[in-house]
């Protein structure tokens, strides 16, 4: 038995109360897939990354990563999905 709910693998759909509080966040927030892909970005991130949100999703999270930092990152998401597993 776990405590986790199912939807929290889920990401947030516009009309989820998990989608409006994260618009509100001056934060930040993005999900991404096992591939790098954008799945989800609040409203900060398309103000960040100087695009709109339907530009941002089903992008690829290397797209926004400094190249200096581009090798870390797919290190970390390859912990991360191995972990997962």
């Amino acid at each position: 038995m776990t405590d986790r709910d199912p939807d929290d693998d889920v990401p947030p759909t516009p009309d989820s109360w998990r989608w409006r509080a994260l618009d509100e966040i001056t934060d930040v927030v993005v999900a991404v897939d096992s591939s790098g892909t954008i799945v989800y970005g609040n409203d900060f991130a398309s103000h960040l990354l100087g695009h709109p949100r339907e530009q941002v999703v089903g992008s690829s999270m290397a797209d926004y990563l400094h190249p200096d930092d581009l090798v870390r990152a797919l290190e970390v998401m390859s912990e991360i999905v191995t972990d997962s597993l």
